[in-house]
């Protein structure tokens, strides 16, 4: 007589179980080895543009996990702003990128696709903690800068508490720098700023906002890293 219930026997059942624990330890063993060749891949390119010491450290586990326990060791932390998995046209940010840059307090390099070194750089600036943060961070990196230009732009009606100071601070250092006000919102003033003044990198504070505030009235941090055209480097 046939059993059209659809329930599975007991002894079809135990085969199914082993099957789907076989599928899944292979699909384990070959994430590990496509880890292994991206990382080898990424020495490689890395090795034939920098004399740099190179080291490759491959994890099991949640990203964001991970960076924090890493964070002690990691000056800079460089991500792309759209994941492998992302096809969507526009600016859509990779699903990790923005859990990321708030669960860690190292600055973040947020890279495009095609990076080139950077002529200008720009700081966003606005008198707060993440100003001063950026300019501490240029301070204490002199060399990597190579004394760009430093471009320090606000945007809004009034001239940010601390401006002159971080500026003569900046040129005392041995930086051209040069100071801009702009109006309007702010993602769109910067971005247009940018695109005028050919910089190359623009640092800014991150998440300097509570939840509630972010919540109704969206994040600059988040607009930015959404709409710009050249590499961020938020600093916190």
């Amino acid at each position: 007589e046939q059993d059209l219930s659809g329930a599975i026997g007991l002894g079809s059942q135990e085969a199914l179980l082993k099957q789907m624990t076989e599928l899944d330890a292979e699909r384990s063993r070959l994430a590990l080895e496509h880890g292994k060749l991206l990382l080898a891949e990424a020495a490689k390119n890395v090795g034939l543009k920098s004399q740099q010491e190179i080291n490759v450290l491959q994890k099991h586990g949640n990203l964001v996990e991970t960076l924090i326990d890493l964070e002690p060791r990691i000056e800079v932390l460089v991500m792309g702003r759209k994941g492998e998995s992302s096809d969507h046209p526009g600016f859509q940010l990779g699903s990790q990128l923005e859990s990321a840059i708030r669960a860690t307090h190292c600055p973040v390099l947020v890279s495009l696709p095609v990076f080139e070194n950077p002529k200008e750089v720009a700081i966003a600036y606005d008198g707060g903690d993440g100003s001063r943060h950026c300019i501490e961070f240029v301070l204490s990196h002199v060399p990597l800068f190579k004394t760009l230009p430093v471009h320090l732009l606000w945007v809004s009606d009034s001239k940010p508490i601390g401006l002159d100071h971080d500026k003569s601070r900046l040129e005392l250092a041995g930086f051209s720098v040069k100071s801009c006000q702009k109006q309007g919102d702010f993602d769109s003033a910067v971005n247009d700023y940018a695109s005028e003044n050919s910089i190359g990198l623009i640092l800014m504070g991150a998440y300097s906002h509570s939840a509630f505030r972010r919540f109704f009235v969206g994040s600059s941090t988040t607009k930015m890293l959404q709409k710009t055209k050249v590499p961020l480097l938020l600093v916190r």
